[in-house]
């Protein structure tokens, strides 16, 4: 049995002796370390300290196969699957416990409204059930959702590795306009370039209807269909593959303080709302540590400030914790994301897809904090089609309909200069609630609509203004 993040070893404790070899994975260096003091002289039991995503787990197994087990985590949930899934040999049986979203997803049929590209490209794969639901109550620290366990078994013929990457183009080509006619969409999208003619006579060969709609294909339908229009477009690889850049900044920071202006709850202040984040994860931490009660006084020490400040910004919400006894961690944490909009999943839209645009687009870490960046749009008709993480970029044409479809309420401005508030007008208009500005340009918005503006040569001049304040008063020192 090869079991994917261990942690502490509790479910790995009741195996041990079930099975004759088990394989555990940890990433986390502390848990890593606790696990192999926990089973050191345990016969039969392999601690391996890695990240499964960058490890050939095939390989820790052998040609022995056998089972797989992982309590998935919920930022890479995706990835991980399918990381599992193209293992060689595949394992005869997974069970991962996942949010309950991701596994009604991955097990819905076709022609359900949560029928998508995960759906497809898991079932093409494997048997999917769903054996059991866990609400969140049974996790330490208590996260904002429940989650299931979903069994999957691999299909007898497995997908060859050419058939996996055609599935891939045409699950993401087809779902990104899930309620268009098939024939429409497929003779739009650049990556195949093919006649209309040509594709009636693939899809007729099949038995399907030019107007049929993705929503209604089976995961079979997608492979075969795959399998016909081989061959995706070249030029757009090269292209994904020479934008997308990863921007080097404090992710935390810019997710956090633009939810203080999208919470639309109190007058607070940014300072105040910044002093939350870094309250919170402080919290996350001791949580992570399994501590009970934090008092004002080392919540301040941590943070940079002091006991009052924190009694100060917490009681804006509310009365937390008692007087001389401290606050409840695990309570404290949840009310704190609550507050600053962290139990909400976003939708998010980026608009101008350059350095700036490619490199949010390819940055995972804001789905890990409840921001999904589900729609891209550029007026340069050559970034059209363009895939960035699973995002499809759309001409400027198609905002207005796609904040609609995918009900999105935060925009993210990353055009040139010039072109920020004829961008931000069309997202406002569209129906955006909040804005996340990158231009250095001040932006004219409606009342009621969020603004921050991020503007990284402002801070980048503070930082200058900060090096050359310390170098002076240690040349007055001397």
């Amino acid at each position: 049995v090869l079991e994917i993040g261990a942690g502490h070893g509790e479910l790995s404790e009741l195996i041990v002796g079930t099975v004759r070899c088990l394989v555990l994975v940890e990433k986390d260096d502390r848990l890593a370390a606790e696990l192999s003091d926990r089973f050191d002289h345990t016969a039969g039991v392999e601690v391996v300290h890695a990240d499964a995503l960058e490890t050939d787990l095939a390989a820790l197994v052998g040609d022995r196969g056998g089972r797989l087990i992982s309590n998935v985590p919920y930022g890479i949930t995706s990835p991980l699957i399918f990381h599992f899934l193209e293992m060689h040999p595949i394992p005869t049986r997974m069970v991962l416990l996942v949010q309950t979203e991701v596994a009604d997803r991955i097990a819905s049929p076709a022609g359900s409204k949560v029928y998508g590209a995960l759906s497809v490209g898991v079932q093409a794969r494997a048997h999917v059930r769903i054996a059991f639901r866990v609400g969140r109550q049974a996790f330490r620290p208590i996260p904002a959702v429940d989650s299931a366990a979903i069994v999957l078994e691999p299909r007898a013929a497995p997908l060859d590795p050419a058939t996996q990457a055609d599935l891939r183009v045409l699950t993401r080509v087809a779902f990104s306009r899930r309620r268009k006619q098939l024939l429409r969409i497929l003779r739009s999208a650049p990556e195949y370039d093919l006649p209309r003619d040509r594709i009636e006579r693939i899809l007729e060969s099949m038995g399907l209807s030019p107007q049929v709609r993705p929503e209604t294909l089976t995961p079979d339908d997608f492979v075969r269909l795959a399998r016909r229009l081989r061959g995706p477009c070249e030029r757009f690889r090269r292209a994904h593959a020479e934008c997308v850049e990863k921007i080097r900044s404090d992710a935390y920071v810019l997710v956090t303080t633009f939810t203080s202006r999208v919470m639309n709850a109190r007058k607070i202040s940014d300072s105040t709302v910044r002093r939350l984040s870094r309250y919170l994860r402080q919290l996350r931490d001791l949580d992570l540590h399994e501590r009970k009660v934090v008092s004002s006084r080392e919540l301040a020490e941590a943070t940079g400030t002091t006991a009052a400040q924190v009694r100060k910004d917490l009681s804006h919400f509310g009365s937390f914790g008692k007087r001389g006894q401290g606050y409840p961690v695990s309570d404290l944490r949840v009310q704190l994301e609550g507050i600053l909009g962290l139990t909400h999943r976003w939708n998010v839209a980026v608009v101008g897809v350059g350095k700036i645009g490619s490199a949010l687009l390819g940055y995972g870490y804001f789905a890990q904090r409840g921001f999904d960046i589900v729609a891209a749009y550029d007026a340069d008709p050559a970034k059209t089609g363009l895939d960035f993480g699973g995002v499809r970029v759309q001409p400027l044409a198609a905002l207005e309909r796609g904040f609609a479809d995918l009900e999105i309420s935060i925009g993210i401005i990353a055009t040139p200069p010039e072109a920020a508030q004829e961008a931000s007008t069309r997202v406002v208009r569209a129906g955006a609630s909040a804005i996340l500005n990158f231009a250095p340009v001040k932006l004219d918005l409606p009342p009621g609509v969020a603004l921050r503006t991020m503007d990284m040569t402002l801070e980048l001049e503070g930082l200058g203004y900060m090096v050359t304040a310390a170098r002076a008063d240690g040349e007055e020192g001397r």
